[in-house]
């Protein structure tokens, strides 16, 4: 085989080695923002959550006024609007991150994290 056709192919495989690499790079730094944003959601979840049950709980010892009572069941509801959603947003990020390790695995096996 010629050295000028090695040469070449020796240049395409760096190249497509690093293409790879920056693939990877890109893959870890999606993920890692992927879980950033999972944890924020969970903890806005948990938030969301601790303030629904100190509602309910607020509601049942306070007066059954009609009117005052459908106000804090109104917000009962948006809250747990809310909730709903966080969750909804916590499974597509999660099922995003899923997608994301599983296209890093795919594209370079079992290479190291970094960060």
């Amino acid at each position: 085989m010629p050295s000028d056709q090695l040469a070449s192919e020796r240049d395409a495989l760096r190249k497509a080695v690093e293409l790879a690499e920056q693939q990877i790079a890109q893959a870890i730094s999606a993920r890692k923002h992927v879980e950033t944003r999972v944890v924020a959601l969970e903890a806005r979840i948990r938030a969301h959550k601790t303030k629904l049950e100190s509602m309910h709980h607020r509601l049942e010892k306070q007066s059954t006024r009609h009117g005052h009572h459908m106000q804090r069941a109104h917000r009962i509801s948006v809250l747990e609007s809310q909730y709903e959603q966080c969750m909804v947003e916590n499974r597509t990020l999660r099922t995003r991150l899923m997608e994301v390790a599983s296209r890093r695995s795919s594209a370079g096996g079992h290479l190291p994290r970094r960060g």
